[in-house]
């Protein structure tokens, strides 16, 4: 399965890419993104920056890898990056 999950930083991503297999990164539109692989699943990670408006913009500049997956996922920790917040 191709899945592509969204994260607006790296910090949130950084757990999911230290899973993936044969690792690429690269640049589209100005989007970041790494693509590798967990077992017979190809996943794309990028980065959108925070809030719903960079969100919107960052995933139109990375059309082109969105569209080629089967499932996207958005996730992250809504700024809960230490634990007393």
């Amino acid at each position: 399965m191709r899945m592509v999950l969204v994260a607006a930083f790296r910090s949130e991503a950084s757990g999911i890419l230290g899973l993936l297999d044969n690792v690429t990164r690269g640049k589209t539109g100005g989007v970041k993104f790494w693509q590798g692989g967990v077992g017979a699943h190809e996943i794309s990670v990028v980065l959108c920056g925070a809030g719903p408006e960079k969100a919107a913009v960052s995933l139109g500049q990375a059309a082109g890898i969105i569209t080629e997956a089967e499932l996207v996922i958005n996730f992250g920790v809504c700024g809960a990056l230490r634990e007393d917040t």
